[in-house]
Parts: structure tokens; sequence; C-alpha cells
């Protein structure tokens, strides 16, 4: 699924460790590989991905055809179809697509239902035109017939190589006429013997890193530390009763933040509502009162394009915790630094001149559907997805991994996905995700019974450790020496106490509000200039 700001995972090179001989090996460079070890009949496969943080995508570098055109596809976990703009199309004889199929010269092209492609997603973009067959080439592993769209009207530059269930396949879920499901490329890579099950793990990597990896078939245990939480994969229940089983979707429980004062808890109870773990959505999208409770602690401000805090943040011994599978179950543990985004020179010059600290973007945003946990969650984490026992195997990503461990997954039950330590409880009692809000309500006015104006509050500048050296070549302002604030109303539960000791902060030399409003009124004006 797309999201209004996506990054995404770009593959230059397939990259696979062999461990046995059931196996494909890729050098880890910066080119394609020279070299590869024989394919065996069942295998792993490992892709190279890469992190455009400007563009905000991850992709994946394919080839399709005969002879073969090379493209870098956005990779997304939030839908299923492979997708690629056609060089005929009109959006692409303007010049605004990144890369294109030219079908009159690939001898291996065969159209298999005309006008059947149509797929929209979370952002409103969109792509639509005809389901064909060709060979698809991932690294040196050969798909022969994979059905893909050739998109011949569409508002995107690049296409997608989507890698979830067949129920979100375009054409699947049809509005008018039948629906016509067809092989994703996981089902393709099982049925040719590439990897023997349904199953791939990703690796997204920091935030300041180009490359992370996708790994079908495999579990690389070099990427995580400790031991994989199996959790199981939750439907969404609908308004009629029924339920959507055909997303990554698992039960999110609850919500902290750690600090050195301890783990500050603002959930009085589970809210146990699904999330969907998306890695084509960049930033996560969560309930109002939960969106707006963490830019509360950041001291953010929102303005018409986004919340933004103070880049000093970066620096702040804190981490935001996503629980899910309840008790058993995972906690995402983000570090703070994880959600801040460098703004463009202008906008960070505006927010400069104006007086105010060094801002960034805050990779969050408030939504009343679905939550999804986008690329700013997930790289927090090593991910299996088991697609035929219906389950997401997680670990604390290591983000200095030495030589490469990969295991085959092997068809089975969850204990044949390697390293996995325990499996969560199953959630029994899910709300809808259109009630999600209102169960989020419910539990933070419960946290918050007594002092509603001070209870919670967490200002997280007050845990900064370290000096912060600022962003497109602007320095630190000046500067204020501040305490940690009491125990009072910090937190409903705490597992240690104590404020933190004396910290450095920029100083404010211009109240917010005034920041606000006046950035608020310079992008009307300039909004009004572009349209004169």
């Amino acid at each position: 699924m797309r999201g209004a700001l996506t990054i995404g995972l770009s593959a230059t090179n397939l990259i696979t460790t062999a461990v046995t001989q059931k196996v494909v090996k890729f050098d880890i460079q910066g080119r394609a590989p020279s070299e590869a070890v024989k394919l065996a009949r069942r295998a792993t496969i490992r892709e190279n991905l890469f992190n455009d943080v400007n563009e905000g995508l991850y992709s994946v570098n394919v080839s399709i055809g005969t002879p073969p055109q090379n493209f870098q596809l956005q990779l997304d976990t939030g839908s299923t179809d492979i997708w690629v703009n056609s060089a005929d199309s009109e959006f692409c004889r303007q010049g605004n697509c990144y890369d294109s199929f030219a079908s009159s010269n690939s001898s291996s092209y065969r159209v298999s239902v005309s006008n059947e492609f149509n797929v929209t997603y979370g952002d409103g973009t969109g792509a639509a035109g005809d389901l064909f067959t060709d060979d698809l080439v991932v690294g040196d592993v050969t798909l022969t017939n994979q059905t893909m769209g050739l998109a011949t009207t569409s508002d995107i530059a690049y296409g997608l190589m989507g890698v979830g269930m067949v129920g979100t396949e375009g054409s699947c879920g049809a509005v008018e006429g039948p629906a016509y499901c067809y092989p994703n490329v996981l089902d393709s890579m099982v049925s040719e013997g590439k990897i023997n099950s349904h199953a791939f793990s990703l690796y997204l990597n920091d935030l300041n890193q180009s490359t992370g990896s996708i790994l079908f078939g495999g579990v690389d245990s070099s990427r995580y530390s400790g031991d994989l939480v199996s959790v199981p994969m939750v439907g969404i229940p609908l308004l009629n009763g029924s339920t959507e089983d055909d997303r990554y979707t698992v039960a999110w429980t609850n919500f902290t933040i750690t600090t050195p004062r301890g783990v500050e808890t603002f959930l009085q109870e589970d809210i146990n509502v699904p999330a969907l773990l998306d890695s084509g959505t960049t930033l996560a999208v969560l309930p109002e009162q939960i969106y707006r409770l963490i830019l509360e602690q950041m001291g953010a401000v929102e303005l018409e394009g986004g919340a933004f805090a103070p880049c000093y943040l970066r620096v702040a011994n804190a981490t935001i915790d996503f629980h899910v599978g309840g008790p058993t179950g995972f906690i995402f543990s983000i570090p703070l630094r994880e959600f801040l985004f460098d703004l463009d020179s202008e906008t960070a010059r505006l927010f400069h001149d104006l007086g105010g600290a060094q801002y960034c973007q805050v990779g969050l945003q408030a939504g009343d559907d679905l939550p999804i946990f986008g690329d700013v969650i997930l790289r927090s984490a090593y991910i299996v997805y088991d697609l035929d026992n219906r389950q997401i195997a997680l670990a604390q990503a290591n983000f200095s991994p030495g030589a490469a461990n990969i295991k085959e997954i092997t068809n089975g039950t969850t204990s044949n996905i390697p390293g996995v330590a325990r499996t969560a409880s199953t959630i029994s009692s899910l709300s809808s995700f259109t009630s999600a809000t209102a169960a989020v309500h419910t539990s933070l006015q419960s946290s918050r019974t007594g002092s509603p104006s001070t209870a919670s509050i967490v200002p997280l500048a007050s845990f900064t450790t370290a000096s912060y050296t600022g962003q497109n070549g602007y320095t630190a302002m000046s500067s204020i020496t501040t305490s940690a604030p009491s125990g009072t109303g910090a937190s409903s539960s705490s597992s240690s106490s104590g404020a933190a000791s004396a910290v450095t902060v920029p100083r404010f030399s211009v109240e917010k509000p005034f920041i606000v409003g006046m950035i608020s009124m310079l992008v009307a004006v300039g909004a009004g200039m572009i349209l004169l």
C-alpha cells in the first residue's frame, strides 16, 4: 500500500548466502554478480534493497521480457500486483516515467486479459491496463510466464513489486465483472521449485543506511538480535460481521515510551486492534489520540504538510514502543531518531530564519481507519512473513550484522521457521478498525483520570544526552540548561524512578504559535503566487 510519504526498498543486486546446497548465492556488491552458485531444487533467494530516502521508497531491481528490460520497482508488502508502466502510454510519452516496458520488444510477451489490471493505492494514486505474462528475472532467478500488469494509464512514475497475498490483487477483488485471481510471485517461486515455502524475510536496515534485503524462503539470523517471536496474523473485522483475511495484519495491543526513568504507560488496558505491516508506506498511521499524544511528548508543531519536531530529539535517550500479540508477543522498540526526517534546505531555512530550533518532519500521521505500521516502525525489526501458517515472526533488527547466516524455511508448521523461541497467544477479541479510535480514546481517558492536564506528559527533550550538530549547514541555536521533570503525573506505571540529569537543549527565541502562524502564512502566499 503506497502511503502519503513512501520510503521503499530498492535492490540493485540479488544477494543470497550459501548455508547448504539448497541455496542461491550472490556476491554482495553494488553491481550484478559475475558468478553464482548453481540453483538447487529448493533454495533461498535474497535480494539487496536500496533505501531512497529522498524519493521515499524502497525498490528492487528486476528485469522483464526477452531480451530482458531492466526496472527498479518499489517493494510493497501492502499489495500483490507486479506492474510496470507501458512505453506506449501517454503518461510515459510525456516524460513522466522513471522506466517503462516496451512490450513489442519482448518475444516472450503475451496478453493474458485485456483491460483487467486496475489498482488504486491508499494515497489515491493508481494504474490500469492489461494483465500479461512474461519472464521475470530477480537476480539470476527466472520465473517463466509470470503474470503482471502493464499500465496504459497511470499517475505513478515507477512500477511496483507487490509481495502481498493473492486476495489483494486488483483483479482478484474486482468490483465490476468476475474476479480474476492469478499466482503471485511467491506462488511462482514455490511452483517452479525456487523456494520451499510461501515465506520471506524483510530487513529494511537503519534509516541512514542505503541498503536492506529481502530473503525469499529463508531466515538470516545475522540480521537480528535475540530470538524470533511468532505472532499470529489476524483478520480485519468488518461492519457486516465478517473479516478480511488477506492482509499482513497483527493484533496491536499496547503503546509505551521508554526513557531512563523507566517504561511510561499511557493506556489503561490493551486496545486489541489490527495493524497492517506495510513496507509500501513510509509513515506510521495511528489513531488520532495516540498520534497527538506522541506529538505532545515531542514538543512538535503541526502544519498543513505534517508534523515537525526539533531535530535535537535525535540524540534523546528514548524509544517509542508498539506492542503486538499481547503479553507474550513482540515489542517494536523504535529509537526516537528513526521518526525524524531531514527537511529540504528551503523548509529548514524557513524554520531557522523564524528563530526556532532546527526542525525535522515527524514520520507519523493521524488516521481514522486501519492503523498502518510503515517503514518508520518496520525498520526496527527483522520480519518473517509465513503465509503458509498465517504467522509473522519478529525480532529486534541488528544494524551491525556480521557474516550472513541463512537457513531455509521448509513447508510445515511454525516450528520450521528457524530461530522462533515462542508463539504469542491468539487475540480472539479485536475491534474493527472503524472503532479503533474509540477504543484508544476510552483507554486513554481511563489512564488520565484525576489530572488530565498533566497526566502522561513526558517531555522527551529532557532525555537528550548528547549535543546535536545540525542539518543543512545550520548549527544548533543558543541553548539553555534544564532538568528532567519530576515523576508527578508522568506515567501510571514505571519500571524505574528518578529524573534524568541536567541536559542542554536548544532555546526557542520565538514562540511556537508565532512560528506556526508565520509558516502557514508564507505557505499560503506561496500557493497564491503559483496560482497567479
